[in-house]
């Protein structure tokens, strides 16, 4: 990137960094004013104390072990090697092959999309205009990218102008980059079916997030959850949330009422809502589904420092995890098992896995930092249980690859 384009764009992200600055404070290790007004779904927690989930059940919290298995660090081919915003190598969603998706950042700053195989193998890519990837997880909360099992990738960029758009890349390698019609600030997916459909949210003039879904075809059709509050609501970035997506066309989020309270939604694909409200919490915040439609996310109220997990019938298994100060992302694999990360009171970051029935365990990488944001990024995890995420040591950021 040029000097004078470097420049122009610092001058016309400056909007956008301060909302990227405001998600990052309500997502990880900020005192917050006000935990509920967070579209990307990570929340302040509270301490944790036991709850009893009505239909559900509750685990509680115990001194969780590690898990036994190999890790595996990799770098981009000619990532950089010294602390550089946004990172080196992120690795941010694997898919059931074994493939990784991820982007690093060149010694020159330059930003590029990567697929890691599952032998090892990297394949490098760059959108076209694309100056910076809405991809930092540490940042914005649950990573704003997703890879399915045909190797269809989707994600979003900011242009020279400061605007993020979305893109999509098939498994051939051709890039299609897209808004939804409604866009004025924005376009941001976060989600890709196995069908090749993509949700996510965008921004309207006032910067009010609505949802969206684009099909395979390139059509794209917008919503707003029925409980959302109205565009004259006070709620900062408020409205309707899209996290995920799966292969029936099933989409989880969150949006925002009137009053600003935040709750979960879960979207089928003729349009019907069901409202998901965590029992005992005061806001529910969905991130991820798999493709039986069973549900993750985290909570906020009484329930805060738990993770909680949504059954197909509608049940609740709240996850008691020790030691939260602030929760990252969550996902969820076909077999249930659930991946996060979370700050500690010391802004390091840790990562755990939660297997229904089983036990929590934690999956921190061997000697990753232990400085402030320093620490295990856990972001994906395949049905097979393979772990990907991202490791920051000093501030460099490192991808990984965990095998149970």
């Amino acid at each position: 990137m040029e000097p004078s384009t470097k420049f122009k764009f610092a001058t016309a992200l400056s909007l956008w960094s301060a909302v990227l600055l405001f998600c990052a404070q309500q997502s990880y290790g900020q005192n917050l004013r006000d935990p509920r007004l967070h579209p990307f779904g990570g929340i302040r927690a509270a301490a944790a104390r036991p709850m009893a989930a009505p239909g559900g059940q509750l685990t509680t919290a115990a001194p969780p072990q590690e898990a036994q298995g190999k890790f595996i660090s990799f770098d981009a081919p000619g990532s950089c090697t010294i602390a550089t915003f946004p990172g080196c190598t992120a690795a941010l969603a694997i898919n059931p092959l074994g493939e990784i998706l991820g982007y690093s950042v060149d010694a020159n700053g330059a930003p590029h999309g990567f697929l890691r195989e599952s032998n090892g193998a990297f394949t490098s890519f760059d959108v076209p205009g694309a100056q910076f990837y809405t991809l930092v997880q540490q940042f914005v909360g649950p990573p704003g990218t997703s890879l399915n099992v045909e190797g269809d990738a989707t994600g979003g960029y900011f242009d020279a102008n400061g605007l993020p758009h979305g893109f999509v890349r098939d498994r051939h390698g051709a890039i299609t980059t897209f808004d939804a019609p409604g866009a004025v600030n924005g376009t941001i997916p976060f989600s890709i079916s196995a069908l090749g459909e993509i949700t996510g949210f965008f921004y309207d003039a006032k910067f009010f997030g609505h949802g969206f879904i684009r099909e395979a075809n390139g059509h794209i059709t917008e919503f707003d959850a029925p409980g959302a509050g109205s565009v004259t609501t006070a709620c900062f970035l408020g409205l309707t949330y899209p996290q995920g997506i799966n292969a029936l066309g099933q989409i989880t989020g969150q949006y925002y009422d009137p009053q600003c309270n935040v709750h979960g939604f879960l979207r089928d694909r003729n349009g019907a809502f069901t409202v998901i409200d965590v029992p005992n919490s005061a806001d529910t915040f969905p991130t991820a589904i798999n493709d039986l439609g069973e549900i993750t996310g985290n909570v906020g109220g009484a329930a805060s420092g738990n993770a909680f997990v949504r059954d197909w019938f509608g049940r609740y298994t709240v996850v008691e995890v020790p030691g939260v100060r602030d929760f990252g992302p969550l996902d969820i694999n076909l077999f249930g098992v659930v991946v996060g990360s979370y700050l500690d009171a010391n802004l390091v970051s840790h990562s755990f896995l939660w297997i229904p029935g089983v036990a929590l365990k934690m999956i921190d990488f061997p000697g990753a930092g232990t400085g402030q944001l320093d620490g295990t990024y856990a972001t994906s995890i395949s049905p097979l249980g393979e772990v990907t995420g991202t490791y920051v040591t000093n501030g460099v950021f490192h991808g990984f690859l965990f095998l149970p």
